[in-house]
C-alpha cells in the first residue's frame, strides 16, 4: 500500500491550517491592541463611544461629558445593549451629575 498521496494531502492540509492559525493570532493581537487603546487613551475611547451613539442621534451628548476612558468603555458596552431611549436617560443623568459636581467645585474654590 502506498500512502504517499495521503501524506501529500496532509502536508497541504496542515500548511493551510497553520496559515489559518497565524491569521487568527494576528487578528487577536489587533483586537487586544484595540481594547487596550480603548481602555487607556481618553480621546480614542471618547471617539469610539461617539460612534456607538451616532446611529441613535445622541452623539452631541458626548461633548458634554468628561469621563475616564474606562467609563466611556463601560458606557459603550451599555449603548450596544440597551434601547436608545434608555441610553438617552443615562446620558442626561450623567450630564446633570457632572454639571452639578462642576458647580459644587466652583463654589468651593470661590469660598476659599
Amino acid at each position: 500500500l502506498c500512502i504517499l498521496s495521503n501524506n501529500l494531502f496532509n502536508q497541504y492540509f496542515f500548511l493551510i491550517l497553520w496559515f489559518w492559525w497565524v491569521f487568527l493570532l494576528f487578528i487577536s493581537i489587533l483586537g487586544l491592541i484595540y481594547r487596550a487603546a480603548q481602555m487607556s487613551i481618553p480621546s480614542f475611547s471618547k471617539a469610539v463611544f461617539h460612534t456607538y451613539l451616532t446611529p441613535s442621534g445622541m452623539d452631541d451628548a458626548v461633548s458634554k461629558l468628561a469621563l475616564r476612558p474606562a467609563d466611556y468603555f463601560l458606557l459603550g458596552r451599555l449603548a450596544i445593549n440597551v434601547k436608545g431611549s434608555t441610553m438617552e436617560e443615562v446620558l442626561n443623568e450623567l450630564i446633570y451629575t457632572n454639571h452639578s459636581k462642576e458647580e459644587e467645585t466652583n463654589l468651593v474654590s470661590i469660598s476659599n
